[in-house]
């Protein structure tokens, strides 16, 4: 498995203010924007948030992915190079976050062919402030002939976010 660095680089975008209608005031709404980086995989999140806890967005990543495999299809020589998910993630007082993306899709390259497969992820991540640190479970969908597929099951064991609100 290849060494992984670690970079992080980003841009704060400021949170939007709050609203009020017909004399009832509502949380404020923010905007959240995470950086990420995997083993040798990098991008970016952007959530939309009203309160403290719930949020929902998207995550587009770029670069080969180092993961562990944990239900393998036919992918020695598969790797998974590019994926966008929405994303709906909770956090709570604690600093313990948890995201759901059931929807999304992940660009798979092979020795001789690529293709744009369904995929999902689930994330945990820990950290107060701008630093958070986690791991996720990501499952992408392999085709197979004649209505036929297999599920592709990986393992992120580290992956580092720097958050922007």
């Amino acid at each position: 498995m290849a060494a992984a660095v670690l970079v992080c680089t980003g841009l704060a975008i400021p949170a939007g203010a709050g609203a009020q209608t017909q004399g009832t005031q509502t949380a404020p709404r923010s905007i959240e924007v995470q950086l990420f980086v995997e083993p040798v995989r990098a991008g970016a999140q952007v959530l939309l948030g009203r309160g403290p806890v719930w949020r929902a967005g998207l995550a587009l990543g770029a670069g080969p992915s180092y993961a562990v495999t944990l239900r393998s299809a036919e992918t020695r020589d598969v790797r998974s190079w590019a994926g966008a998910w929405a994303v709906v993630s909770a956090r709570a007082r604690n600093g313990i976050g948890v995201s759901v993306s059931p929807i999304g899709a992940a660009l798979v390259i092979g020795n001789d062919f690529s293709a744009v497969y369904p995929s999902g992820e689930i994330a945990i991540a820990v950290g107060q402030g701008r630093v958070r640190g986690g791991s996720l479970v990501r499952v992408i969908r392999i085709a197979g002939g004649f209505g036929t597929g297999t599920w592709w099951t990986q393992w992120v064991p580290v992956r580092v976010s720097l958050v922007f609100r």
